[in-house]
């Protein structure tokens, strides 16, 4: 090892080291939030490893548990190359792994990061994954990510891991022999460690030989995206979440922890950070008279049966809680209340409006929040209440207050957008347009949606309101909750306008499409009358000129024996014949306004 290397320390980063970690994340990730695997992270709050060089800090490594066998690195950076920065970040992570007995470290990296590729591969890290296309979902959530970088399209994101093979806590490494050996190609087998079920598949060429890749059954999905192995590795398809409405069903399925932000606060402040329910579950019970705030996003039944079996939540409740696409309501389960809540997000681009799900279980010492959908953004709730110490005093009321309101503050974008479609649907009815029917016609389909979004919650809180005396809410939250009744009472009368105006638009636009055919018709009806006036003076002409020419026909044929011919009178009269017929039709046309 090098001088420059030795001269790296690398130590767990402390309250006091806040500030560089914040910094090191400014400067490599924008911000502390990082989006990765469909999930937006505040990297700031997760456990950090910091290294320093002659006392300054020049490089960071943020991780988070899991599971108690399986933790992810966040982020990873180094401020000065050439050090050996980034190995010994990694050297420190590993040692802290195997002491508490994890057996897999993983990360994600984006696939135009060739340098970080080699870097972990170098390592040990095997590539399991390719999550294809994930880059853009993770943009929806931060923006800020490029789309390229070198000129390679920043696309997909790549999932790396490296065993550990601990034989429990002490770090001791088993000998080569105790790894499970792989089968011929494409044959999977089953291992089994900590009861945890694990695939090995070993992917060859031919009789070439090949690799072993193995992948705990939990990260099976993401084996679906290696679209170019052929089908040598097979994903087990992703059910809809409306396959079981039992929510003890497949318990054979294996954990997932999903765990976004944990937090035990006493007296308002928060005193501790679990890394997993578990953890959280322990601090909360070893802490009298503290208050858990859990929040979860898209857990796994296996994950919601657990935190019900220790909250004693009802299995009703968590029934809705796994399958989700549930109407606002609030039940109460003894002492236990369940709130299910529609979040709405307007996009500019499309000009549509974006609905998330939340299922809040609100209990005596704490709240668990279960996200569906990216919105909405509940680390915004938190820093709020974390902020008002006062207010996060009063308990778990209180942070459902928190989340109401952040929820109904959340419309007021929506409504606003909303108003501005149907200014512009309306300068399009006005201005002929023939697509304004089908605009009318997709906006009322989200006015409607967002109507059953936010009409539910009008009784809801009445109910609130009227129950806070029952419940032991204070004089004060029940201002904060009435104040929220107002917004969402203003919110639904705006929808319920917005769906008014629609529908006289829609009759408006029929109105005014009736009134561009009939004019229309009126103007083709003269055209054809003009149209008759014509054929009828070209008919009495015709016929005027007909009768000259049917005498001088007559008169014309070469027959000897015609006596008319011969007569001294003949051909005056025949003349005479002529007008008199002419004038006789002439009079009869121009009578009849023919001519």
């Amino acid at each position: 090892m090098s001088t420059a290397e030795r001269a790296v320390t690398v130590d767990p980063a402390e309250p006091a080291d806040a500030e560089s970690v914040r910094s090191i994340l400014a400067e490599s990730w924008d911000g502390p939030h990082v989006a990765v695997h469909g999930e937006l992270i505040d990297a700031s709050a997760q456990r950090a490893l910091l290294a320093r060089a002659e006392g300054r800090p020049v490089g960071l490594l943020t991780y988070r548990a899991v599971s108690d066998a399986e933790w992810e690195i966040v982020t990873l950076d180094a401020t000065e190359a050439g050090r050996g920065v980034g190995r010994a970040l990694l050297d420190g992570v590993r040692a802290e792994a195997e002491r508490a007995g994890v057996r897999r470290l993983w990360l994600v990296t984006t696939n135009e990061n060739t340098r970080a590729l080699r870097f972990y591969q170098r390592y040990g890290f095997d590539l399991v994954a390719v999550h294809r296309d994930a880059v853009e979902a993770a943009r929806r959530l931060k923006p800020s990510i490029p789309t390229h970088a070198d000129g390679i399209p920043i696309r997909h994101e790549l999932e790396l891991e490296l065993l550990l093979w601990c034989d429990g806590r002490d770090g001791v490494r088993p000998s080569s022999t105790s790894r499970p050996k792989a089968g011929p190609p494409g044959q999977e087998q089953q291992d089994r460690r900590d009861d945890q079920p694990v695939r090995v598949v070993r992917l060859g060429k031919g009789d070439e030989g090949g690799y072993l890749l193995r992948v705990a059954e939990r990260r099976m999905r993401g084996l679906r995206g290696l679209s170019g192995l052929s089908g040598l590795m097979r994903a087990k398809p992703e059910q809809a979440p409306e396959h079981s409405m039992d929510p003890r069903a497949d318990q054979g399925e294996t954990f997932r922890q999903s765990v976004v932000d944990n937090a035990v606060y006493v007296d308002g402040e928060r005193v501790d950070s679990p890394p997993s329910l578990a953890d959280a579950i322990a601090s909360l019970r070893s802490r009298p008279g503290a208050m858990a705030w859990i929040g979860l996003y898209r857990p796994e039944e296996t994950e919601l049966i657990k935190a019900a079996e220790e909250f004693g939540l009802h299995e009703l409740a968590i029934e809705d809680a796994i399958v989700a696409h549930q109407r606002p309501k609030a039940d109460r389960y003894g002492d236990t209340l369940f709130v299910v809540l529609r979040a709405a997000q307007y996009l500019d681009q499309p000009e549509k409006v974006a609905f998330g799900e939340l299922h809040v279980f609100v209990g005596p010492d704490f709240v668990l929040t279960v996200r569906h959908s990216e919105a909405p953004d509940l680390s915004k709730v938190r820093r709020r209440m974390e902020s008002d110490p006062d207010l996060l005093r009063q308990g778990p009321q209180a942070v459902l207050y928190a989340i109401l309101d952040a929820v109904v503050d959340g419309y007021a974008p929506v409504v606003a957008g909303l108003q501005n479609d149907v200014d512009e649907i309306e300068v399009q009815v006005f201005g002929g347009d023939p697509a304004a029917p089908r605009r009318i016609y997709s906006l009322s389909r989200e006015v409607i949606e967002f109507q059953r979004a936010t009409s539910p919650l009008v009784p809801m809180l009445d109910g609130f309101i009227a129950g806070s005396p029952k419940y032991g809410v204070n004089e004060e939250l029940q201002r904060y909750l009435r104040d929220v009744s107002d917004h969402v009472i203003t919110v639904t009368e705006r929808v319920a306008g917005f769906r008014q105006m629609l529908q006289d638009i829609l009759v408006v636009n029929s109105t005014l499409v009736s009134q561009q055919q009939n004019e229309e018709m009126t103007k083709l009806t003269a055209a054809s009358i003009a149209q008759g006036d014509e054929v009828k003076k070209i008919s009495a002409w015709a016929a005027i000129l007909f009768a000259p020419t049917l005498v001088g026909t007559i008169y014309g044929m070469n027959f000897d024996h015609m006596p008319e011919l011969h007569w001294l009178l003949g051909y005056p009269m025949a003349i005479m014949l002529m007008g008199v017929v002419c004038l006789t039709l002439y009079l009869v046309f121009k009578r009849r306004d023919w001519l």
